[in-house]
């Protein structure tokens, strides 16, 4: 150590150290990438997004959603609504928030650690002290790997985030969807129920008249009460589905009672084309695109535990020692771990299975956004085919029948009783062209799904199966 005899000298000394390593301020950047999302979701939804952090925007972001529940909703509206108002894709966004953070720490370096001892002098003028000042160096090297890993895990959050957002977009028109059918089967099954109690009163009359027998007034009655039965279940299915409805937009009792059209859209005038759609929804698929972000972030971590596992810090800096004769020594300092007992095998191996992992989940991406985009062509191929078969085929048909058992009737060649089964089974028939229109129509929201990029996270089947009697 060289000796020094003013201690005020020593103290700048050590003080002009201390800021020699201390690194630049970097601010963390407040947009975070959300630029970025907004702009995949413009481009691939039609709508915006604005993340809600506490903000003068706010205020007029929540008079656009009231002003939108204010009147009627179209899908296109719901979608929006729920882009803007959904709490649950807001905390999302608060991922970009921590990645960019991350990002800002991977370039800090660590702060400097100031040591010091102080021993009392068993004789002399006063007692020994150590200070020593000191900077983990090794970390400058490590920075802007330190720094690209955390770059890679940002565009990870952001692709994440993206997709949260086009998920949202799908699962707010399924529902829509369902809920537009819904309501509209409830007053499918209203005409049934008004179909069947017209038919019991006129059952009940022509008993007291003799002209029928217990067992089918019974029958009549039946068929009334069950009619009911499946009013109230259509009801509380539609119920239900304007609850979950409200639940994707994020609408509660402070917001306006919202109403939707209670019909479906027709079916459109020609089939869609669907060709190349299985590599459409893989060049698109932000599952594929942030599942290789992640290969890609992992090898990056990777390569820094191979770097660093051996020597992970060395710090060096000065100390000062006063003597116990006031005289003060100052001299280089430093720290070196010593890699005897782990010399960083494990965390290693755990990086390079990490980074296997990853390229793994990658592969098994682009086997199931294959499959999806297959699945979703014969959903919509056979949902489509369904729809038609009942708009242009039975329904007709059903109201063909109706119409010449209304003749026959008139003629007397049949009862009223055969009269009114004509026309529930005509009713019944249009309840089933409405869910097989409604089936279509999820199934076409899906296949947009995931063409524009995310396989719906509701991905139950859509029913294509015949109904019986039929």
């Amino acid at each position: 150590m060289i000796p020094i005899r003013s201690r005020r000298s020593c103290v700048a000394l050590l003080a002009a150290c201390g800021l020699a390593l201390l690194p630049a301020c970097t601010a963390v950047q407040r947009d975070a990438g959300f630029s970025d999302v907004s702009r995949v979701a413009i481009e691939r939804t039609g709508k915006d997004i604005h993340w809600l952090r506490g903000g003068p925007e706010d205020a007029a972001v929540a008079k656009r959603v009231h002003e939108m529940l204010s009147r009627e909703l179209t899908v296109e509206d719901a979608v929006q609504v729920a882009l803007l108002n959904n709490r649950g894709l807001q905390a999302t966004y608060e991922d970009l928030g921590v990645a960019q953070a991350n990002l800002v720490q991977a370039g800090l370096l660590s702060n400097p650690v100031l040591s010091g001892q102080i021993k009392p002098a068993l004789s002399g003028p006063g007692p020994e002290i150590e200070l020593s000042l000191t900077q983990n160096f090794l970390e400058l090297l490590y920075i802007p790997m330190r720094e690209k890993v955390a770059a890679a895990k940002l565009d990870e959050a952001k692709q994440r985030v993206a997709s949260e957002v086009l998920d949202l977009a799908a699962r707010v028109r399924v529902q829509f969807l369902r809920a537009q059918g819904d309501a509209q089967l409830v007053e499918l099954r209203r005409q049934v129920v008004q179909s069947t109690d017209a038919s019991a009163t006129l059952a009940r009359r022509m008993h007291e008249a003799g002209n029928i027998t217990d067992a089918m007034l019974d029958a009549e009655h039946l068929l009334h009460e069950q009619a009911q039965l499946d009013l109230a279940d259509a009801a509380t299915a539609a119920a239900l589905s304007r609850e979950r409805l409200s639940e994707i937009m994020g609408v509660d009792g402070d917001h306006p009672a919202w109403s939707i059209a209670a019909h479906l859209p027709d079916l459109p005038k020609e089939e869609i084309d669907a060709a190349g759609a299985e590599q459409k929804a893989v060049d698109r698929s932000l599952d594929v695109a942030a599942a290789r972000l992640r290969v890609e972030s992992s090898a990056k971590v990777a390569g820094l535990t191979k770097a660093s596992a051996l020597v992970p810090d060395l710090s060096a800096g000065a100390a000062a020692k006063r003597e116990t004769s006031g005289d003060w020594l100052l001299g280089p300092a430093f720290t070196l771990p010593i890699p005897l007992l782990d010399q960083g095998q494990a965390r290693i191996s755990g990086a390079q299975a990490e980074f296997r992992r990853a390229r793994f989940e990658h592969d098994e991406a682009l086997v199931r956004v294959r499959a999806a985009a297959r699945s979703a062509v014969i959903q919509l191929h056979a949902a489509h085919a369904k729809a038609v078969k009942y708009r242009d085929a039975i329904v007709p048909r059903r109201h063909n029948i109706t119409e010449e058992t209304q003749k026959e009737y008139n003629g007397m060649l049949v009862g009223v009783l055969q009269l009114l089964d004509a026309r529930r089974q005509e009713i019944d028939a249009g309840r089933r062209s409405v869910e097989a229109l409604r089936d279509y129509w999820v199934a076409r929201a899906r296949f947009d799904s995931i063409l524009s990029g995310r396989i719906p996270s509701n991905t139950d089947p859509v029913s294509t199966t015949a109904n019986a009697g039929e």
